[in-house]
């Protein structure tokens, strides 16, 4: 459930055919509300504890950054391949 603009509880959204909807990937990515006071430090250790992930957001470690489902970042695979070959890679 989210609050609307009016501050009533909602849990459903009716989006028009043809409406645009865009999902705002960076503002969830680097959210204090979703992964606390430092969100947007650079920590690449966040996504390896399940613990620290956010429950509220579907996807590969809870991030959007690759997004989710049909559309999904076709370097994804490669992206994470080159993580674990080299987890510090990203860090240098």
């Amino acid at each position: 459930p989210i609050r609307s603009a009016s501050g009533t509880l909602v849990d459903q959204v009716f989006v028009a055919k043809g409406q645009l909807v865009t999902v705002p990937i960076y503002a969830m990515n680097t959210s204090s509300r979703l992964w606390g006071a430092d969100a947007e430090a650079f920590d690449p250790g966040r996504f390896l504890d399940e613990a620290r992930a956010p429950k509220q957001i579907p996807g590969h470690k809870h991030i959007l950054t690759f997004a989710h489902g049909q559309r999904m970042c076709p370097g994804r695979h490669y992206a994470l391949a080159q993580l674990k070959v080299s987890p510090l890679a990203c860090i240098e």
